[in-house]
This record gives structure tokens, sequence and C-alpha cells, in this order.
């Protein structure tokens, strides 16, 4: 990348962080979050709570783990970029986060555990955990590398073909509003990619992550002029690719999913959770269970039998992160990160 290309970079970021202070608090009638629309498709529970009744649910640990490891890639790529960056270090962008987890922690942590030692324990887990899967990342990019080299492509089209050509990219319209984790170049296609900090497996249900992905093709197609027809949901535990196609009937679901959440806003009525399986580790699992008994005055539930710790030797970190019987450390209940 030549001192030009680094320099034009620096003043595109300024130019989208103005641009992006418009976008940080879509108004429900006005502009929604396209993670809104995730969590619509989730339970329309939580929509309600947030924007109806006004209950913010604390986050869980391993939510604010997935961010800080979304600031950690996007700062790092930054830097590969040539775009200045005020933290570049894996250290320091979590030593950044310690007092969000740390408070995360004195919720989560029961007197099985001490917390004086989680704390240190599940950071220093963390980030060496984080970044073995990011010099395998590397290794691969790597390899890619030389293979494009070999295939007599110059030095900035190899950078081009394997680093993203934004991140944190923010992107509206009249409704819908959002940041997209990375957006790669392929030619005259525009592609986005959404991270997940949690593992691809058969069967794992993507569906309403596709609908999070599909409206950011939307957006950016809509930004850029260009058709784009799939996006890319990367799953940073495994380091899973998988596709996402915009098909008409996405496009549809997102416009029908707005106008459902528009509607239940102004109305204020929301109907009973209909898939319990779902509140497990979810932020407003407490504000339903308290609102139920409310309206149907029910008997009190007997005692909850708190989640069996897994056999076998178990590090701190992950009886942090157990949730219901699971070890899944960035399993947030299928919340939007």
């Amino acid at each position: 990348m030549t001192k030009n290309e680094a320099q034009e970079k620096c003043v595109h970021e300024d130019e989208w962080e103005e641009n992006a202070g418009n976008i940080t608090s879509p108004a429900p009638s006005a502009r929604w979050d396209v993670t809104d629309l995730t969590e619509y498709s989730i339970c329309p529970g939580r929509t309600h709570h947030k924007y109806v009744l006004h209950e913010l649910g604390s986050e869980s640990v391993s939510a604010v783990l997935g961010k800080v490891e979304h600031a950690v890639r996007s700062n790092l790529t930054k830097r590969l970029l040539g775009i200045y960056v005020t933290s570049e270090r894996i250290d320091d962008i979590v030593a950044q986060a310690y007092p969000t987890i740390d408070s995360c922690i004195q919720e989560t942590v029961k007197s099985a555990i001490d917390a004086n030692s989680a704390r240190s324990t599940i950071i220093a887990e963390f980030t060496t955990d984080l970044k073995e899967r990011l010099s395998k990342e590397e290794d691969t990019r790597a390899y890619k590398a030389r293979y494009l080299l070999r295939k007599g492509l110059t030095g900035l089209d190899i950078a081009r073909t394997l680093l993203p050509s934004r991140v944190e990219y923010p992107v509206w319209s009249d409704k819908l509003a959002g940041r997209i984790d990375a957006v790669f170049e392929f030619g005259d296609k525009v592609v986005p990619f959404e991270y997940k900090t949690c593992g691809f497996w058969p069967g794992i249900d993507t569906s309403s992550w596709e609908i999070q992905l599909a409206a950011y093709c939307m957006l950016l197609s809509e930004k850029t002029g260009k058709a784009v027809d799939y996006g890319v949901l990367y799953f940073t535990r495994t380091l899973t690719e998988v596709p996402v196609i915009v098909t008409d009937a996405l496009r549809t679901k997102i416009e029908n999913t707005v106008d459902r959440m528009e509607e239940l806003v102004r109305d204020g009525q929301w109907s009973e959770c209909v898939d319990a399986s779902k509140c497990a580790g979810c932020l407003y699992s407490e504000f339903c269970k308290n609102r139920n008994q409310q309206l149907t005055k029910a008997e009190p539930a007997a005692t909850s039998v708190p989640p069996v710790t897994p056999a076998g030797a178990v590090s701190v970190y992950d009886r942090i992160m157990a949730q219901e019987g699971r070890i899944c450390i960035f399993d947030d209940g299928g919340g939007a990160q």
C-alpha cells in the first residue's frame, strides 16, 4: 500500500466516524439498528422489553468477551490497512475492557468459584485463546498469499484479496442502520462479512443471523450502488465461512419484520413466549419471568436448580462460561454480536 493510499484511507476513516455519529442511537419509529432485527427474530419479547418497557438486561460475560474480540479484530485490521488506531496490541485492548468484564463476573460468579482468582484467570485464558486463533488465521492468510504470489499477483492485489477494504463500516437507510464488521472487495463485487464469536456445527440455527447479514447486504448495495448478492458469516471459534445468499424471500422477511417491530412498539402489546428453549442465556429472561408471574398470578415456582458444573477437570474460565450445563464459551443464547 502506498503512502497516498494510506492517507486516503485515513481521511475516509474520519469521514465515516463523523457519519457514524448519526446512527448510534436509532429511534424505533425512524431508524432501527440492524441487530434489532436479529433480536426480534429470536424473540419479539426482546424488542418489547427494550423499546416499550425500556428495560435493559445485564450483559453476560460471554457477550462482553464477544465485543472485546470484535474490538481486537477491528483494531488489528485497521493497523494492517494503514489506518491510525490508538490501541494495537491485543493485551491493551483486552485490558481496556477489564472493568466491564469484572462487573459481569461479579454478577455471574457463584460462591463455588473464587471471584478474585476468576477475574485474573478469565482475562489470561481469554487472551491466550484469542491470540492462538488469530495466529492460525494469520498462518492461513500467509499460505494464501504465497499461493497468490505464485499466480503472479502483485503485493497490493494480494492485500486487496486477503484483507477487507473497510471495517466497522456504517450503513443506513430511512428505516435501518448498522455497522458491518468487515467489507471485502473481490473484483467488482463487495461482500460484507459478519463475525460470530462462536463455533459452527451441523444443525446450528443461523436464521436470525441470516436476516442480519441480508439486511447489511441491502444497505451496502444502497450505499455503494452495486449489487450485493451475498454475504459471509464467519465463525471465529472454528474459523468457518458460511455464505448467505440474499433471496427475495429474505428481502420480504426483513421488510415484514420491520413492519411488525413498528407495530409492536406502536401498540405496546406482546404475546407470550412460544419457544422457551430460546430463553436460556437471554438478557431479558428475568424480566419475562417477573412479567409472567404478575400477569398470570401463578403460584410461586419451585426453586430452580442451579446449572450443574460439567464433570471433569475444567478451568475457572470454562466454569464461568458454563450455562445450563453446557460449555460453549461464546454462546450468548442466540444473541446478536
